[in-house]
Order: C-alpha cells, then sequence, then structure tokens
C-alpha cells in the first residue's frame, strides 16, 4: 500500500488522468501483476513471441510505435530482433518511472503521452459522447496496439454511464465502437502495418468452473477474424471476485 501510494503521489500525468482514476486503475494493473504473476506470463510471452516473430519475419522494419505500453510487462526488450531497431516509440497515457529513466539513456527509444481514446479531454469537460479525435503525425514502419483496443472505451463509458440514463445503453455502446474504430483508422495512418493483440472475449466462471457470464470487449465493432489467439486467466477466485474467476480469450490480426 505504501509503494502504491508513492507511486500515485509520483508518478507524472494530467490532473484529468488523475481525476479520471487512469492512474489509480494503472497502478492496480502492477499490483495485480505481482500476484497473479504465473497466470499472466503465458500471455505476456506471447505477446512477445508475436511481436519478435513478426520482425525477424521483416527485417526491414526498422521503426515500431507500441500503443498501450503501460508497465513494458509485455515487451520483447531483451530479445535482439527489439534491440536492432533505429526507433521504438512508446505510447500511453502513463509511462512508469523506470521506463522514463531508461529512455534518457536508449537513444531509440522515445516516450510520448498522448490520449489514444480521443476523448478523455472532452469527457471531463462534461461533453455527451463526444466525438474520439486522436490529434497525432507518425510515421513508422510497423504499429503495434498492445492490449490497448478493448481497454479504450472503458474509462469513458463508466464516466458517462453516471451522467447519463440507463436506458441509453445502445448509445454508449455505439460511442465505444466509434472510439474503437477511431483507434484502428490512427493505426493506419501511422504505419504500413499494423499489428492488434487483443482481447475479443471476456469469460466469468463461477466456483466450479462453469461460464456465468461473459462480454465482447469490441462491443459488436469487430469485423474481421483473428489469425491466432490464446487465453489468459486474468484474475483467479480471490482476485477480484469470492465467487467467480475472469478469463480473457485473446487474438492477433496482422494488417499489411
Amino acid at each position: 500500500m505504501i509503494l502504491e501510494a508513492l507511486q500515485y503521489l509520483t508518478t507524472p500525468c494530467s490532473f484529468s488522468v488523475r481525476k479520471m482514476g487512469y492512474l489509480s486503475e494503472w497502478i492496480g494493473i502492477r499490483s495485480r501483476y505481482s500476484r497473479c504473476r504465473s497466470l499472466w506470463e503465458p500471455h505476456l510471452n506471447h505477446c512477445c513471441e508475436v511481436i519478435v516473430r513478426h520482425l525477424r519475419e521483416h527485417p526491414e522494419i526498422r521503426s515500431v510505435a507500441f500503443c498501450g505500453s503501460g508497465w513494458g510487462l509485455d515487451l520483447p526488450w531483451k530479445s535482439p530482433e527489439f534491440q536492432r531497431l533505429d526507433k521504438i516509440i512508446l505510447l500511453d497515457l502513463i509511462h512508469p518511472w523506470f521506463i522514463r529513466w531508461r529512455s534518457l539513456f536508449q537513444n531509440n527509444l522515445k516516450l510520448i503521452v498522448h490520449d489514444l481514446s480521443g476523448v478523455i479531454s472532452q469527457v471531463d469537460a462534461g461533453e455527451r459522447f463526444p466525438e474520439p479525435i486522436i490529434d497525432l503525425k507518425l510515421k513508422v514502419d510497423l504499429v503495434v496496439s498492445l492490449n490497448l483496443i478493448g481497454q479504450l472505451p472503458l474509462m469513458p463509458l463508466e464516466i458517462m454511464e453516471k451522467r447519463i440514463h440507463p436506458s441509453f445503453e445502445e448509445e454508449l455502446h455505439e460511442w465505444a465502437r466509434k472510439i474503437q474504430r477511431k483507434h484502428l483508422e490512427a493505426l493506419k495512418e501511422w504505419a504500413p502495418r499494423q499489428i492488434v493483440i487483443s482481447d475479443i472475449d471476456e469469460i466469468w466462471r463461477n466456483l466450479s468452473g462453469q461460464i456465468v457470464d461473459r462480454s465482447d470487449p469490441w462491443y459488436g465493432s469487430r469485423d474481421f477474424e483473428m489469425d491466432e489467439q490464446w487465453n489468459w486467466d486474468i484474475s483467479p477466485l480471490g482476485e477480484m471476485e469470492k465467487t467467480r474467476s475472469k478469463h480473457h480469450v485473446v487474438g492477433v490480426k496482422v494488417f499489411s
């Protein structure tokens, strides 16, 4: 708790990001990883393998941007394919101090703080269902959306749900789809090659292992099949709930 409090007080981020709960959630992810590391490692290794394999198959790629770099847990830092890159750009709302420190000494590493949902400032200003705007000029050989697209609408939706009548559920979901579509459009603008690594199914199981609930992180907006997928046991019994565990199906899609 003391470490988390220190992280909250000392991590650089905007007032809006703090007020809307992004910083608390970001710190919570790192704490959850510490508690569930053995369950998370297979998923994180899969993510690294996807990135390394693509870089190995395409040695002409010299610059890569990672959207949703977070704590850097799903980046293949030590792989030769990753280290040979001329430019590595990490994009997120928040960058931890150890990555900020690393960027001071690693010349090919650049950090960009940016709202990849495109709606945070408008939501913070009280707008209702604002159009997502991702105003960022970027040109790289490859861009990777890293366990991000299903997360992009979550915090804005949570805040918007408190402001409107429950009958507006379909409007909320359509807004979430707009945010996700805008993200995919931005990826295509930034690079000729794109890799999307994302949750495609969220499953809750009871004490007996039976499925009791599930949801679509894409809100029905995904209109393509994934190239490969795997399971991620993200939350065992007792982590988020006493009587239910949470599991994700993660998919990979390569666009070129």
